[in-house]
């Protein structure tokens, strides 16, 4: 759970920084697999946790 928040709030603070969706989905995919490189990034739900980072109705917006 711990490692969703954190993923979470980082796709949150791209998104309050400006950096366009698709640059932010490089980012977090590269930066992921940086962690751990035999990690299989699970490429439906991190779209799915920028398209909820980048929501306009987040909290904190």
């Amino acid at each position: 759970m711990a490692d969703g928040l954190f993923q979470y709030g980082a796709a949150r603070q791209l998104a309050i920084a400006g950096v366009p969706a698709n640059l932010a989905f490089g980012i977090m995919k590269q930066f992921l697999v940086s962690i751990d490189p035999e990690l299989a990034v699970d490429e439906y739900r991190l779209r799915a946790l920028l398209h909820r980072a980048y929501d306009p109705r987040s909290v904190g917006y």
